[in-house]
């Protein structure tokens, strides 16, 4: 897959014991890293996803208002060099929580509304571009999705949403990268470092060179909690490629200002 080919050589993924909510999961991207590494992919992505909109759906390129999820992923600058070439309107930043709340002013009757989002996790973020553009007054919206992270059912559903109440809907996905997760009483990661608290209680006070090899050991196996469900941007204290073993990484692993 591209974009994971693309994120290997960009040094943005990052191996670990991550937690989201009640999900766990052993691997992120550094969405800031790759996007950057995909800078020309992006653009003519974009180029492409506006000109389905003024070409396939038909409506006029001045009347689009678009909207820009970034949270420091460097899309919308991306998105914003693209728009200022071809005579659209300039591109709005919307940070999560204003994208959750939707706008309070007049509708504009039989307007175009077009997201571009860095990622989609589950259909929170969706529903919240639906709502968001109903509120709008829209009659046309489209979501365009760089890296789905949902599931194939998910993916499905979304791509073949044509409607929501009285707007023409279209959900694009230019990657499928669908992470591997677990519920929190079903981590691997979390049964192994329980497995070795068991192992240190059984030790007792003797032995200290192992007691401290075990509770590093466990330190290392410890979730690092997300901030966001739109990516991990985990970047490495020391500047180091992010692409690590599991118990090697969690130590040397923060989370930097592009987590999402």
């Amino acid at each position: 897959m591209l974009l994971l080919r693309r994120a290997d050589k960009a040094g943005a993924l990052a191996a670990g014991h991550f937690s989201l909510k009640r999900h766990h999961y052993v691997y992120f991207l550094s969405f800031q890293r790759v996007f950057g590494e995909l800078l020309v992919e992006l653009q003519k992505w974009f180029d492409e996803q506006k000109a389905e909109l003024t070409t396939t759906v038909g409506v006029e390129h001045l009347k689009v208002r678009t909207y820009c999820l970034d949270e420091s992923t460097g899309l919308f600058q991306s998105l914003e060099d693209v728009l200022r070439e071809k005579d659209f309107q300039p591109p709005k930043l919307l940070t999560r929580e204003e994208l959750s709340a939707p706008p309070v002013q007049p509708p504009i009757p039989n307007s175009t509304v077009w997201f571009v989002l860095p990622a989609m996790v589950s259909g929170t973020t969706a529903r919240s571009c639906l709502d968001f553009a109903e509120a709008l007054g829209a009659s046309t919206e489209q979501v365009s999705v760089v890296a789905a992270r949902v599931d194939a059912d998910v993916s499905r559903f979304y791509q073949g949403l044509q409607r929501y109440r009285d707007i023409n809907t279209r959900f694009q996905f230019m990657f499928h990268v669908p992470l591997h997760l677990t519920l929190e009483g079903r981590c691997p990661a979390c049964a192994l470092r329980d497995s070795f608290r068991a192992a240190l209680d059984r030790i007792g006070n003797s032995r200290h060179h192992l007691r401290e090899l075990l509770q590093s050991t466990i330190n290392q196996l410890e979730a690092v909690a997300a901030q966001n469900a739109g990516t991990l941007g985990l970047e490495s204290r020391s500047g180091a490629r992010l692409s690590a073993p599991l118990m090697a990484c969690n130590g040397d692993i923060g989370i930097g200002s592009d987590a999402l």
